[in-house]
C-alpha cells in the first residue's frame, strides 16, 4: 500500500499491468489467487479478434512504458511530514519553556502540551504506530483515530479551561465584595473622624485643625 500510494498509474492498463511490474521493481511479493467465473448468461462480449489485436499492442506499450520508468521506493517511516512536525514540536517546547520561565503560563498547562508533543512526536517517527492503533481501537482508517483523538483532547481542554474560568470568575467575585466591604469601613472611620472634629470644635469654640489644617512646624532662618 505504501509503494502504491506514492506512485499508482492512472492511465489505461496501467492499474492492472503497469500497477504490476511497479511492484515486481519495488521488490513485492506477486501471486495469483485463483476465482471462480460464471459462464455467461446473456449479453454479447464487448471483445472480437480485432479489438483483442488492439488490447495486445497496449498491454505490450504499457508494459514498455512501465519497464523503462525507474523503480520506485517504498516510502520510509520517518517522511518529510514527520520531519516538519518533530520541527514545529521541538519549536513549540522551545517557546513553552521561554513562556514558563516568563511566569506567563502555568506548570501543569505546560505539562499538557508537552504530553501531546510528545504523542505527536512518537506517531511521526513511528508512523506503523498510528495504524496499529487504529486496529486496536477498531477504526477502519487511522485518520478516524486522528480526528477522534483530536475531538476527546479539545474537549478536555475546554472543559479544563471552563473550570479555570469559573474560578477565576469567583476569585474577581470574592475580591470585588472584599474590596467594597473596605471601602465601606473607610468611609465609616472617615465619617467617625469628621463627627469627633465637630464635638471638639463645639466643646472648645474654635475649629480643631484637621490633618490638611494642622500647623507644621518650620525651622527659623538663622536657626
Amino acid at each position: 500500500m505504501k509503494v502504491y500510494a506514492q506512485d499508482f498509474p492512472m492511465e489505461y492498463l496501467g492499474d492492472t499491468v503497469e500497477a504490476l511490474i511497479i511492484g515486481h521493481k519495488a521488490g513485492l511479493k506477486i501471486g495469483q489467487v485463483p476465482v471462480g467465473m460464471r459462464q455467461r448468461r446473456g449479453g454479447v462480449a464487448s471483445h472480437n479478434p480485432g479489438r483483442a489485436a488492439v488490447f495486445l499492442v497496449r498491454a505490450l506499450l504499457a508494459m514498455s512504458v512501465a519497464i523503462t520508468r525507474p523503480a520506485t521506493k517504498a516510502i520510509e517511516s520517518m517522511t518529510y511530514l514527520g520531519v516538519v512536525i518533530g520541527v514545529v514540536a521541538l519549536s513549540v517546547v522551545v517557546y513553552l519553556l521561554a513562556q514558563l520561565r516568563a511566569r506567563r503560563i502555568r506548570e501543569r498547562y505546560v505539562w499538557l502540551w508537552l504530553l501531546l508533543l510528545a504523542g505527536l512526536g512518537t506517531l511521526a517517527i513511528f508512523p506503523a504506530l498510528l495504524t496499529s492503533l487504529s486496529t486496536f481501537f477498531g477504526f477502519q482508517v487511522a485518520s478516524n483515530l486522528v480526528l477522534t483523538a483530536a475531538a476527546i483532547v479539545t474537549f478536555l481542554v475546554t472543559v479544563s479551561l471552563s473550570g479555570a474560568v469559573s474560578a477565576l470568575h469567583m476569585s474577581v467575585r470574592t475580591l470585588t465584595e472584599e474590596i467594597a466591604f473596605l471601602r465601606a469601613e473607610v468611609d465609616e472611620l472617615h465619617a467617625k473622624e469628621q463627627e469627633l472634629d465637630a464635638n471638639q470644635t463645639c466643646r472648645s469654640g474654635r475649629p480643631s485643625p484637621s490633618r490638611a489644617t494642622r500647623p507644621v512646624a518650620r525651622p527659623q532662618p538663622g536657626a
